[in-house]
């Protein structure tokens, strides 16, 4: 490969192997909230997330190229991890008011 290829990869593979992890927390959090029956949730959640995308797709790749698209891969992933968080904080099987009741 040209030495350029392999400059311009870097960092693109070293936030994808990081992403790996969030993708991992995502990837359950939203099973969970599947088996709970929380659909709209998980739907407010993705459009939400995908409107960050965008917006980020917009933005990043014009500031740092390749790299700002995977960045924005990231945006999108951190969008979705967030509405697992709020899934499992305020709504969720183990949310306190669930656990109280």
């Amino acid at each position: 490969p040209l030495e350029e290829v392999r400059q311009a990869a870097v960092i693109p593979s070293i936030l994808a192997s990081i992403y790996q992890i969030m993708n991992g927390l995502v990837f359950i959090g939203e099973g969970v909230m599947v088996g709970c029956g929380n659909f709209f949730q998980l739907s407010l959640s993705t459009v939400i997330a995908t409107i960050a995308a965008l917006v980020s797709l917009n933005t990043l790749p014009k500031m740092f190229g390749l790299t700002g698209v995977w960045l924005s891969f990231g945006v999108f992933n951190s969008f979705r991890l967030a509405g697992v968080w709020l899934h499992q904080t305020k709504n969720g099987p183990l949310s306190e008011k669930a656990l109280a009741q």
